[in-house]
Formats: C-alpha cells, sequence, structure tokens
C-alpha cells in the first residue's frame, strides 16, 4: 500500500504527524531509484535559526540468524540522496542502520502545522507483503546557531505497508 500512516500512540501524536511511503508499488523493489518518502507536520515550530537534523531509523531488509547476515531497507553507501522543496537540506547519509538529513533553512511558510515533504533515493521495499515496523523519525532544530544542543525533539514510530 502507497502511503500509509504511521502508526502512533496519542502521546507522540502530540509531537505532530507524519507519513512513511514509497516511490514503487513493486514488492522487494531495491533499485537505486527507488524513493523513501517522508511527510511529516511539526507540531510546535522550528527554531528560528531554522537549522537542524532528522534521523530516520530504518529495520532489516532481512536478518537471517540473529544478524549472521543481514541488510537494512535503505542502501548503506548512501550520501547525499535526500531533497525537500521545503528544507533546504545541506548534507544526507545513511549509518548504522539511520538516514541522517541535514538542513539549514525552512522555508517561509513550513516552519509549522504545514506538511514538510523529504524524498530518499536508495530504498529496499519490503521483499514480501505486509507491515513492516521498526521505523522511526526523530527531528530535531538547534536552539542556537553553532551550539551543538538540540531543541524541540519530535519523535514519531510507525510501519510502513506493502
Amino acid at each position: 500500500m502507497y502511503g500509509t500512516p504511521l502508526q502512533t500512540s496519542a502521546a507522540q501524536m502530540l509531537d505532530g504527524t507524519a507519513i512513511l511511503s514509497s516511490s514503487s508499488h513493486i514488492v522487494g523493489y531495491s533499485k537505486d531509484d527507488n524513493e523513501l518518502i517522508i511527510k511529516f507536520i511539526p507540531a510546535a515550530p522550528l527554531a528560528p535559526t531554522n537549522e537542524g537534523v532528522i534521523f530516520v531509523k530504518i529495520p532489516f531488509w532481512f536478518n537471517i540468524n540473529s544478524g549472521a547476515k543481514s541488510e537494512y531497507m535503505f542502501n548503506e553507501n548512501a550520501i547525499n540522496t535526500c531533497t525537500s522543496e521545503m528544507l533546504g537540506v545541506k548534507e544526507s547519509d545513511f549509518r548504522s542502520g539511520h538516514l541522517r538529513i541535514l538542513f539549514d533553512t525552512v522555508k517561509e511558510g513550513f516552519l509549522s502545522q504545514k506538511w514538510i515533504t523529504i524524498s530518499c533515493t536508495g530504498f529496499k521495499n519490503p521483499i514480501y507483503p505486509a507491515e513492516w515496523s521498526g521505523f522511526k523519525i526523530k527531528i530535531y532544530d538547534y536552539s542556537t546557531v553553532g551550539n551543538d544542543q538540540f531543541a524541540n525533539a519530535i519523535t514519531l514510530t510507525g510501519d510502513i505497508k506493502f
């Protein structure tokens, strides 16, 4: 299924809303052009600096023998594959099961209560039709420029269905 909403608890819904989907409807599709599409609405305005980072925990595509042979649902060599018309994506990469997206600007009108969409190529669709859990999205914005402290954390968890 394309564009299935994340399953979130009431407490998490206070932080915002998110939807995960794939650009392909084909089960097991893993070519480099396949996109993971992440849509979310920040519940609180992003910091005035408009800078931040988004972490997306990606589950295993398969896991054999408790990790003896495993692979994530995202290209593990992906660098700078994410784009957005609403955010100025500075860089992105995939490490240790997490897609990391750094942004340095938020277009006016998208600071809060508007859908923000990010597309990242390198996604691998589930290998059989089912509900796949294990996705977790954490959105942070910097509280001050040049400060390593994060503020306004938004955490969402959920599933993608095929």
